[in-house]
């Protein structure tokens, strides 16, 4: 080497040697980065060390931050890029800045050692490639913090974009669900009062409502475990089970319904078999109301007691399940499966979801079945309206601002003759 101010320059030595041995740089760092155990894993996964084309890259950048803290402006986008797409964590990134310092400075070593770089410029030269590397440490610190930030607003939008299709989609499931929800009604015989209160969410209660006659009518409530629209997509397959299989016999007979236990029995298969192994289960219960027979024939699964209240003796009784709770076991029914009662003309059945009676206030407190039996004893000669708003308002006030379950009521009166 000359003693030309020029070719004395520590900056432009460390280039000129940079660029006339960027082979043999890339082998040392390739030789750094693989003495790491760490980090040959991380240069394997990303193939930094079966190819030229990340270290060809990184080496220019590195050597552009040598000249002046302006540079590192471009080192800013460009290593932000190019350790993001090759997947490098910013612990890994920093290791093969540091495997790339010390090569290049290794090269200064031997160039020193061959004579291509002056002794007495040895010490500014190494001073350019620590405060380049130090630079550089600096500039990938911001490039990840930046591409940080670009990376979480793009995840943020397209988080943003499914809450928006989330939420219409909810919208759409409550509104369908709703269209489910049995009308109150009025007929000869039979009196109904329905409320349904749900929670935030879309929940997985379900009732129906089937006259097959003047005389004789169904009535089905059941509720699938959890929240969501998964729970209400099974509720209303409940729902579309329902009505043919009620008038399957009815309308090839004219003659027989069907009895409550075997509606039990093949819902009871049909969730065994199709839902079973996904962990989802419901309660059930299904009434056949004949007021010219004057009895009720109930089965249930699982489900709370419905409540006969027998308004002209001022006593009630509780229809309770039967059954195992549907989807559990292969063959839910136990024994006879159904029962059959008397009723009468005057008489009320009051059906609903446990969302009433387990209606707590956060701490253990509910209404439960015998707040609710409470209520009716008060309530013999109300009105369906009376009784509906003496429970619900009950209900609320234990829950107050607490979550609670969907609530749903049905009222179901057998009228006296006019």
């Amino acid at each position: 080497m000359t003693g030309s101010k020029e070719e004395n320059d520590p900056l432009d030595t460390i280039r000129q040697l940079v660029h006339g041995r960027q082979s043999e740089l890339i082998t040392q760092c390739r030789r750094r980065m693989t003495a790491r155990s760490r980090l040959a894993k991380v240069v394997d996964q990303f193939q930094i060390n079966t190819s030229d084309d990340w270290l060809q890259q990184a080496i220019p950048l590195f050597v552009m931050c040598m000249g002046s803290s302006g540079a590192a402006v471009e080192w800013h986008d460009e290593v932000g890029g190019l350790n993001f797409s090759a997947g490098l964590s910013i612990a890994d990134a920093n290791d093969v800045l540091a495997a790339l310092r010390d090569s290049v400075l290794e090269l200064v070593w031997d160039a020193s050692r061959e004579g291509d770089i002056l002794a007495e410029s040895l010490p500014d030269v190494v001073k350019i490639v620590l405060t380049a590397f130090d630079r550089a440490l600096a500039a990938q610190a911001s490039a990840y913090i930046r591409e940080s930030q670009r990376h979480l607003s793009g995840v943020n939008r397209n988080l943003e974009y499914r809450q928006r299709m989330f939420e219409r989609d909810l919208a759409l499931a409550k509104l369908v669900q709703q269209q489910f929800i049995p009308k109150s009604f009025e007929t000869e015989n039979f009196q109904a009062e329905v409320r349904y209160v749900p929670t935030t969410e879309i929940g997985g209660d379900h009732a129906g409502i089937f006259p097959i006659s003047p005389d004789r009518i169904y009535l089905t409530i059941c509720d699938v475990t959890g929240h969501g629209i998964a729970s209400a997509l099974v509720a209303e397959v409940v729902s579309t089970h329902l009505r043919p299989l009620l008038r399957q016999r009815l309308d090839t007979t004219f003659e027989y319904e069907v009895e409550p236990v075997d509606i039990v029995r093949h819902l009871n298969t049909l969730f065994y078999n199709e839902f079973q192994p996904l962990g989802i289960l419901l309660t059930f219960l299904i009434v056949l109301i004949d007021c010219k027979a004057e009895t009720i024939t109930y089965s249930g699964a699982g489900h709370p007691p419905a409540i006969l209240q027998c308004c002209s003796a001022h006593n009630f009784i509780e229809l309770r399940s039967q059954n195992f709770i549907l989807g559990a076991v292969e063959d839910c029914i136990v024994d006879e499966g159904q029962d059959t009662l008397p009723i009468h003309r005057g008489d009320r059945v009051i059906f609903y979801t446990d969302g009433i009676i387990e209606a707590n206030d956060g701490h253990g407190n509910m209404l439960g079945l015998d707040g609710l039996e409470t209520i009716l004893q008060k309530h013999y000669e109300s009105s369906q309206g009376a009784l509906a708003d003496e429970i619900l308002n009950s209900a609320r006030q234990i829950v107050g601002s607490n979550e609670s379950d969907d609530m749903s009521l049905i009222l179901l009166d057998v009228l006296k003759r006019t």
